[in-house]
């Protein structure tokens, strides 16, 4: 039962979209989206289509975070049965062996929960950095796009 709730959270994780939870393929988007400065042949088209793109991101990483955050509410809502079932069973336990085994349960329960946690605040974090890229990939695009505005200055010098 607990495995198979935990293999639910991950296969949700899993589906996040873009930049996921890989780390071999964060930096080859993270570089492609977010450069640290665009160079002066880069076409204000190019710049919008990569504004739209990391705006799409982050909205993806946030809906994708409330997904996480949903199932994990879910869980914690069907956890509450369970709880209340391996307490029943704890304080009716006769021998040793039986208060042992409830006692495990309890603390298999537990470290669920402590990993759903650790998932949800994974998700959590993902969303915000996406949007915080996406923010400073925002003012970089700006600065291109004035840049690319003016040009290279001549017609104002003359």
């Amino acid at each position: 039962m607990i495995y198979k709730s935990l293999s639910n959270i991950d296969a949700l994780v899993r589906q996040a979209r873009n930049i996921s939870y890989q780390v071999t393929e964060i930096d080859s988007y993270f570089n492609r989206l977010y450069p640290q400065q665009y160079s002066a042949a880069t076409s204000s088209s190019q710049i919008f289509r990569d504004a739209k793109e990391a705006w799409n991101i982050a909205r993806e990483g946030f809906q994708h975070s409330m997904q996480v955050q949903a199932k994990v509410v879910e869980q914690v809502r069907s956890d509450s049965n369970v709880l209340d079932s391996l307490i029943t069973q704890s304080q009716s336990a006769i021998g040793n062996l039986q208060a042992t085994q409830a006692g495990n349960q309890l603390l298999a329960l537990n470290a669920k929960q402590t990993m759903q946690l650790q998932t949800l605040l994974a998700a959590s974090a993902r969303a915000v950095a996406l949007d915080k890229a996406a923010s400073l990939a925002t003012k970089e695009q700006a600065r291109a796009h004035f840049q690319n505005f003016l040009g290279d200055s001549s017609p104002y010098s003359r």
